[in-house]
């Protein structure tokens, strides 16, 4: 297989640390409408591609352990975000389908906040619960990969595999589940849900039906993607029998690959590269639904306003009370839903 190229690795550098500035910018915007797992989607989004962005940068065409303790968080912060990205889709798509099954009408103060701390623990919890299952089968402190960069080192032992590489493909699953029965439930209760929107001026239907196409979409891209990683790890390679002294014998050592290495085993070339672009296709699809809106205009408006204001700018038109009213506006409409 052809290595790839210098050029190539750039493309890549910029377009991941892109996707963070994208995602970064809508932040804030989907703070204060308290959609706690559409946060959790951009943040840890945003934290994968930016390490990733960082490691492609440094390793381009080395694989030299310039910067050690970088590499002992970043592998860790790999193996975080690869379940975190999974389980933010999921925090979405339960409560997609508790709008749709009309268990958001209606709700106290205290059942909304409790929602919020149960999409937490989701969203942050579970990933740092399962770090520590990860140590048990953890080879080395890290391995360095040209072109790519630090990276995890899983021993492919039969407890890997219950105790690290399942985990994707179970919240993957759970989320298409949700979603079908989110969809299914929407053409169902096509009027009630007409009705849900009209009595509460804040749940927009356009908001709902866009998250909802959204993250079906994702999903549709999660689920080959986490298949083929597991397949990946179930067949690629000789299953070693677990040892705990065997496993972390060399737990000191970093590992360095070269890129003629990883690109001679067409599978792991395959899995490298997809792990790396899924994520900025994950980021470029949440712009495209959410960063181009009609919405999200009047809140870049409201954005350079402020910015202006900071280098002692006044529009001398009446153009800025208008943006601010509208983002305003904006984000009274927003605080209710999600």
């Amino acid at each position: 297989m052809a290595h790839p190229n210098q050029a190539s690795n750039r493309v890549y550098s910029a377009f991941a640390l892109l996707g963070v500035i994208l995602l970064i910018t809508q932040l804030p915007y989907h703070l204060r409408a308290e959609r706690t797992g559409t946060c959790l989607f951009i943040v840890w989004l945003s934290l994968s591609m930016l390490n990733s962005s960082i490691n492609s940068i440094i390793w381009s065409n080395n694989t030299v352990n310039l910067a050690p303790g970088w590499c002992d968080i970043s592998s860790y912060v790999i193996v975080a975000s690869k379940y975190g990205v999974q389980l933010a889709p999921l925090c979405i798509a339960r409560q997609l389908y508790h709008i749709t099954t009309m268990k958001t009408v209606g709700r106290s103060r205290f059942e909304t906040r409790r929602d919020m701390f149960t999409d937490l623990f989701i969203g942050i919890g579970l990933p740092l619960l399962l770090l520590p299952l990860y140590y048990v089968i953890q080879g080395n402190r890290s391995m360095i990969v040209e072109q790519v960069g630090c990276y995890f080192v899983a021993i492919r032992t039969p407890p890997a595999f219950l105790l690290f590489a399942m985990w994707p493909p179970i919240f993957a699953f759970v989320s298409a589940v949700y979603s079908t029965f989110t969809f299914c439930g929407t053409i169902r209760r096509k009027s009630h849900m007409r009705e849900v929107m009209k009595s509460n001026e804040d749940l927009s239907s356009g908001k709902y039906y866009r998250l909802m196409v959204l993250f079906g979409a994702q999903i549709v891209l999660i689920l080959p993607s986490v298949i083929f990683a597991f397949v990946n790890d179930v067949a690629g390679g000789t299953t070693v029998p677990y040892s705990w002294d065997y496993i972390h014998a060399g737990f000191s050592e970093v590992s360095q690959v070269s890129i003629s290495a990883w690109t001679s085993n067409l599978q792991n070339a395959i899995a490298f590269q997809w792990d790396r672009w899924t994520i900025v296709i994950y980021a470029l699809l949440f712009f495209a639904f959410f960063g181009l809106s009609g919405e999200a205009s009047q809140y870049y408006g409201s954005i350079f306003h402020v910015a202006i204001k900071l280098f002692g700018c006044r529009p001398s038109t009446p153009n800025s009370d208008i943006l601010r009213a509208g983002c305003d506006a904006h984000i009274t409409d927003l605080t209710s839903f999600y």
